[in-house]
């Protein structure tokens, strides 16, 4: 049987205890093999607070110990700007024979359309939507949604229901430029990372 490789891309800016219930649940429910979480480079759409090589180390350090769960540096250590479209090409030719599985929030929907060569996405890995029980999907509103929405009737496009613990990032890093403790929002190691480099300490990395 050819592997099953999941991948999770974001910012991860900081990784925390959400991001892991999601990988877990997702790697679970699908029978991946491995689920690779892709700490962003210089995304097109999105820039991050912190330097990649933060990131990429305390998403290395989130993912310790839990079995399935690994870090790719694909995108963190990419000159120029890392596109989707490009990772999971370059994923499978380093995985030759895998199937991939590309995971994306279901607010990734409405802005799907202004990724590089978005309509080959389902030509290189299967779609996996997350969803959030009571928040229909509004397909038609974009060219992407239609797009995601026709696929998912020929099996490229998944959708995956997912506890999402209301955890973020954002928040994260606004406790933490207060002085205030993170303690069970991101796993002791990231912590212990953060407090280490003293990162988030200003208000305007946010």
């Amino acid at each position: 049987m050819s592997l099953r490789l999941g991948i999770l891309g974001g910012s991860f800016d900081p990784p925390h205890i959400g991001h892991l219930r999601l990988a877990i649940e997702v790697r679970e429910n699908l029978s991946l093999d491995t689920l690779l979480l892709v700490p962003s480079g210089n995304h097109p759409l999105k820039s991050a607070a912190t330097a990649a090589e933060h990131r990429l180390a305390m998403t290395t350090l989130a993912v310790q110990g839990v079995p399935g769960l690994a870090v790719s540096d694909r995108e963190a250590v990419r000159e120029g700007l890392s596109f989707t479209v490009e990772t999971l090409q370059q994923l499978g030719r380093s995985h030759e024979g895998a199937e991939l599985f590309f995971l994306m929030g279901s607010d990734l929907v409405s802005e799907l359309h202004l990724w590089k060569s978005w309509q080959r996405l389902t030509e290189l890995a299967r779609l996996v939507i997350l969803t959030r029980p009571g928040f229909p999907l509004e397909w038609s509103a974009t060219p992407g949604g239609a797009f995601l929405q026709e696929h998912l009737g020929k099996g490229r496009v998944l959708l995956q229901p997912v506890t999402l613990l209301d955890i973020r990032s954002r928040q994260i890093r606004a406790t933490l430029a207060k002085g205030a403790s993170i303690r069970f929002l991101v796993p002791e190691a990231v912590e212990h990372y953060i407090h280490t480099h003293r990162l988030y300490r200003d208000a305007n990395d946010q």
